[in-house]
């Protein structure tokens, strides 16, 4: 059990720092501080926080140890002595940038609530938050997380706003941003504005956490999807490999959509074969003296949670192999449907699953 809490007040307590903007009008007695919390191997937490001024109107320093651990929340018990002096009890929320949210009791009872977050997912324990000697007015009691546009999916390379709405009305909406991997996609995201950009191809899920010192935090799943590729004789994609016989100077000018991805949505095991439609076109082309062929390059891949799943690709007259001609574009003949099927029989996990396509193009030249 110790081993298990080691690990995670590892990514969870020793993270790195921001700046948190300062509160527009403080109540007395009420700090914004900043510091090292870090936690050791035998889950003994240590640390030191002041506030901004100088010298420091306040220093507290923390002592505690890890009691519990359960769903991402570690439980921490000690004593605070400094500035204010006390008992603390509070909880770590290490479920994306992980959070702190308790309460000092001192002499008399008196009573000070401090909550923050670790920022940054780097080894320096940095922690920035407040110190109050009364609680939020108005706790956040529910996220829901959705993205600007109303949109789940971002290519690589692209942006995607993330917008957090928070319940009641009236709590705050600072929110804390992180983007992690379910597998096999990757993206990054602006931990203060949430803004998501694609960088790998498959699912990410998105987290906004609450930053007034309720550890309330939502998550969205977002599939990162590869370009939608226009190849051309001059400038291939990296989706497809052309061959050196498109350089013929006579080679007429032409332009093929070749679908990066074919994306079946949410899939449950057990409902049967899934049919997934999508098209090549050729568009501005002059192939009266030739002909373009595009073959499938390499193995298209269904994938979700590091589960590949069997398919069977189709043009529009029969199922296609790997390494066999998908398409042949000659003169009006400028477009191939094709579909992709899966049987979901074969499913162990109901998710989204994306699959990504490539091709490879030829172009023939018959004239002089």
């Amino acid at each position: 059990m110790k081993r298990i809490l080691a690990v995670i007040l590892t990514v969870g307590l020793i993270l790195g720092l921001s700046a948190m903007p300062a509160l527009a009008e403080e109540p007395a007695q009420s700090y914004n501080v900043s510091g090292i919390i870090q936690a050791a191997e035998n889950g003994m937490v240590s640390g030191t926080l002041t506030d901004s001024a100088d010298p420091p109107a306040i220093t507290l320093t923390v002592s505690g140890t890890i009691t519990d651990f359960e769903d991402h929340t570690a439980t921490l018990t000690g004593t605070v002595s400094g500035g204010i002096e006390g008992e603390i009890e509070a909880t770590v929320n290490d479920a994306g940038v992980a959070a702190l949210s308790g309460e000092i009791t001192g002499a008399d009872d008196v009573r000070w609530w401090i909550s923050g977050y670790f920022p940054k997912s780097v080894a320096d324990g940095k922690f920035v938050g407040k110190v109050s000697a009364a609680p939020p007015e108005t706790y956040v009691t529910g996220i829901t997380v959705d993205t600007e546009t109303g949109d789940d999916n971002v290519e690589v390379g692209k942006t995607l706003q993330m917008v957090a709405r928070v319940e009641p009305g009236g709590a705050s909406d600072k929110m804390a941003w992180s983007v992690k991997t379910d597998g096999s996609g990757a993206a990054e995201i602006d931990m203060d504005t949430g803004l998501l950009t694609g960088k790998q191809a498959g699912i990410v899920t998105v987290t906004a956490k609450a930053l007034d010192g309720s550890l309330k935090y939502a998550e969205m799943q977002v599939t990162v999807t590869e370009p939608i590729v226009t190849a051309t004789p001059e400038e291939q994609p990296p989706l497809a490999a052309a061959s050196s016989e498109e350089t013929s100077p006579n080679a007429p000018s032409y332009v093929i959509d070749i679908p990066g991805k074919v994306d079946f949505g949410t899939l449950q095991k057990g409902t049967g074969v899934k049919t997934k439609p999508f098209t090549i076109k050729v568009t501005d082309a002059q192939i009266d003296e030739g002909k373009i062929e595009v073959r499938v390059h390499s193995t298209f891949e269904m994938k979700y949670k590091d589960q590949s799943i069997p398919f069977s690709l189709h043009n529009s007259k029969a199922a296609v192999g790997n390494g066999e001609i998908f398409a042949v574009f000659t003169g009006s003949n400028q477009e191939e449907n094709g579909t992709v099927n899966i049987n979901t029989a074969n499913i162990a996990y109901s998710g989204n699953y994306t699959g990504i396509m490539t091709f490879s193009i030829t172009y023939e030249n018959d004239g002089n």
